[in-house]
């Protein structure tokens, strides 16, 4: 296992069928839905203002401070996705189910007593948790098939080969590099020079054929909290909390890309079809803090604000790859001959985010509760030692804008029983100059259900069912994207005590 050299890096690629660092991993890590405790699930996450769960430590920390009791929780769910992926005229379907610990928790509290009995002026109580809660889950398989005009994986990988003198491609530090591997088997070759290359389509003046191309995609993984907060209680009316988060990353993706000649103006086209196949695993950590407020004017309306620092997260990219090229003589040829595994090592800053909320308790039998979030994606940041990441901070700014966010979820209360319901717009990161508003954007609806016996013990089931659309290009220059519809179903229970 090798550390790849910044002298190298371009030559690994800039987009999905590389595994140069991108605009594409800080929107990954950056870009969450809290799974939280199934309660605030069934409101859909608009539980900004609501407070009193160990959820609070996540979305607005202040709301720790509507505790009275100590609680310990935790949750258990399952993640199925189903994804239909159309590319150039056909359909495929997928499906992945996943299983995992959407969060928990401990609180602590302590209630001030004046003349022995609980306070209620000044410092009422403070209390303190620690416990997770799960931000991202990457359960998914994606896959695509289709035909394509006039395009070639190889005119993408002798784009990404210029400027390179070609001397020095048969060094085994090049053996994770897809355009060396291409150049090894003659996929692209030199044109003009060393340090020009074209793909066997051009160079056999191929101008109008017809490509089958296919790309299978898993993705596993998760991104997840562990938060230390604080919250204090004052008069009843003022609630301020602070969480310190520890983010943990671990995210792997296998991904194949066939694509085989269907159709040439050339006749005996040497060229008949190749495989490329990438492994990537990236872990690591980084840090961040939460602070909140909730104000309470009225005994049945409260108001909160939320800051959500940037988190800084120290990555480590494992990865490998692959590539066969098949020719007319039958003859299928690979590289590289013994395989191996290379890291680099990057950090990512993710944008910091705002919110605002507001809750009301209607006939003390139902809480009303909304949310308003906003996220500037193109603060984000990526950077390595020795290598600015120029190019990919630039494009970042360029794709990527401010989305919006908003969250309303309602909890109505019968004897023992909670019955909850929700909807989220989660908003897409993109500017609309670069794609549709209908692309990237999120719709999120939610249902619930509570049962407390005696306020000591409670069960609760929640469901979240997401669905969106985005667009994926397998390549640079593909001409062509896969249009994926998804869905994902997160299906939780969860069960406490408080003492």
């Amino acid at each position: 296992m090798k550390k790849i050299s910044i002298a190298i890096l371009a030559l690994v690629g800039m987009s999905r069928m590389g595994i140069a660092q991108s605009h594409e991993d800080v929107l990954r890590y950056s870009r969450s839905n809290y799974q939280g405790s199934v309660r605030s699930m069934g409101l859909a996450g608009a539980w900004g203002a609501v407070g009193a769960d160990v959820s609070s430590a996540s979305i607005n920390p202040a709301g720790l401070g509507l505790y009275r009791r100590n609680e310990v929780m935790a949750s258990l769910g399952v993640n199925p996705f189903s994804a239909s992926t159309t590319y150039g005229g056909s359909e495929q379907n997928s499906f992945r189910m996943g299983l995992n610990i959407p969060n928990f928790g401990v609180v602590l509290s302590q209630v001030n007593q004046y003349k022995g009995k609980p306070a209620s002026s000044g410092l009422v109580n403070y209390n303190f948790a620690f416990g997770l809660n799960r931000l991202s889950d990457y359960q998914q398989n994606i896959r695509f098939e289709g035909q394509n005009r006039n395009s070639t994986v190889a005119d993408y990988l002798a784009r990404a080969a210029g400027g390179n003198d070609s001397s020095g491609f048969w060094n085994s530090d090049y053996d994770n590099t897809l355009s060396v591997l291409a150049w090894r088997l003659a996929l692209i070759d030199n044109f003009n020079g060393k340090e020009n290359y074209a793909s066997a389509q051009k160079l056999q003046g191929d101008t109008n054929y017809f490509m089958n191309q296919f790309q299978e995609m898993k993705l596993r993984g998760r991104m997840q909290e562990w938060y230390v907060s604080g919250a204090m209680n004052f008069s009843n009316t003022l609630y301020l909390g602070a969480s310190i988060v520890f983010q943990d990353v671990n995210y792997t993706s296998t991904i194949t890309y066939k694509e085989n000649l269907t159709s040439s103006t050339v006749k005996d086209n040497y060229y008949v079809g190749s495989t490329i196949n990438q492994y990537l695993n990236t872990k690591g950590s980084g840090a961040g803090a939460k602070l909140g407020v909730i104000f309470r004017p009225l005994d049945f309306i409260r108001v909160g604000a939320t800051w959500h620092t940037p988190v800084l997260l120290r990555l480590t990219d494992f990865y490998r790859n692959s590539m066969s090229v098949t020719y007319i003589d039958g003859k299928t040829y690979s590289e590289p001959l013994e395989n191996r595994e290379d890291y680099f090592e990057y950090t990512i800053r993710t944008p910091g985010r705002y919110s605002l909320s507001a809750c009301a308790t209607i006939l003390q039998n139902a809480v009303v509760s909304l949310d308003y979030e906003q996220t500037d994606f193109s603060k984000g940041e990526i950077r390595a030692e020795g290598y600015s990441f120029a190019p990919e901070n630039s494009r970042m700014r360029t794709l990527y804008g401010t989305a919006t966010t908003i969250r309303g979820g309602v909890e109505i209360k019968a004897e023992n029983l909670r019955f909850r319901a929700g909807y989220a717009h989660l908003g897409s990161p993109y500017k609309e100059n670069y794609i549709s508003k209908e692309d990237g954007n999120r719709q999120l609806f939610s249902a619930g259900f509570g049962w407390i016996q005696d306020q000591d013990y409670f069960f609760d089931l929640g469901v979240n069912y997401v669905k969106g659309k985005d667009l994926y290009s397998p390549y640079d220059g593909a001409g062509q994207n896969a249009t994926i519809s998804f869905n994902r179903l997160m299906i939780a229970v969860g069960a406490g005590v408080r003492f």
